[in-house]
């Protein structure tokens, strides 16, 4: 019994080991990855949202927990990248927008089910003003990146 512990103790340390030799992501690559994957779900989820407008509050609900967790998937896969040092302070800036955005579609949300339009509409504003800022940011990392890659 002992033996096998062992062995099997020794299979996880080596396992471990190996993964964590993993080599990391090229922060390009990954960067422009999950921007692609943002942009093509979030445009497809802002497409739906207008399709649901006047609809029952529950259906409008889905949308915005779909952008929610669309958002959060993003923020997740680009706080794993490590930017270049000339693009930290405006990805640190992006990966604000970008939680600012989440949070605005969870207010937004919760606004929705109390039935407080004063909060409702106050938490819109936050997420449009979220969103074209994150919009804005990521124009000057694709720029950015765009001008490295010349």
């Amino acid at each position: 019994m002992r033996v096998a512990a062992a062995a099997l103790l020794a299979v996880l340390i080596v396992s471990c080991s190996a993964h964590s030799k993993a080599k990391p992501v090229d922060f390009t690559s990954g960067y422009l990855a999950a921007e692609r994957q943002y942009r093509t779900e979030f445009g497809a989820l802002q497409t739906q949202a207008q399709t649901v407008v006047g609809k029952d509050v529950a259906t409008q609900l889905t949308v915005f927990t779909k952008m929610t967790d669309a958002t959060g998937a993003a923020l997740r896969e680009m706080r794993a990248l490590t930017p270049p040092t000339g693009l930290k302070p405006r990805y640190d800036q992006l990966l604000a927008a970008l939680d600012t955005q989440k949070n605005a579609l969870g207010q937004i949300a919760d606004s929705a089910r109390a039935n407080d339009q004063a909060r409702l509409n106050q938490s819109l504003t936050g997420f449009a003003t979220s969103l074209q800022d994150g919009i804005s940011l990521l124009r000057q990392i694709d720029d950015a990146i765009n001008a490295t890659a010349k």
